[in-house]
């Protein structure tokens, strides 16, 4: 079985950050590897995922997903409940509109003289 990532950093004298109980306002992770690492499916019980991101440097930064704990709609502040539900109703608006577009053009008798 291969070395852990952690391992494989401290050998080859790498640069590694653990950062536990990472939220989506972590101000400790850069931006861009936050966004990917929330991006990620679950990892399986008792599993790691493994992946890297780009950053803006243009450099790899590798991270190891260890495990996802499901958030709690009742623990957001009411802003972020407001927040929220704007973002589910423009996304159910948007698939409305897709629907009701696809919809027309399906129906639609288009003539070209």
């Amino acid at each position: 079985e291969g070395a852990g990532i952690e391992e494989l950093a401290t050998r080859e004298g790498l640069e590694w950050q653990v950062e536990l109980g990472a939220t989506r306002g972590s101000a400790n992770v850069p931006p861009q590897v936050l966004q990917h690492a929330f991006q990620l499916p679950a990892p399986a019980a008792g599993e790691t995922l493994a992946d890297y991101v780009i950053n803006t440097a243009g450099d790899a930064v590798v991270l190891e997903l260890v495990r996802v704990s499901a958030g709690e709609y009742d623990d957001l502040p009411e802003a972020e409940r407001g927040m929220l539900a704007q973002q589910v109703r423009a996304e159910y608006g948007s698939l409305v509109d897709a629907e009701y577009r696809g919809a027309l053009r399906e129906g639609a008798d288009i003539s070209i003289m």
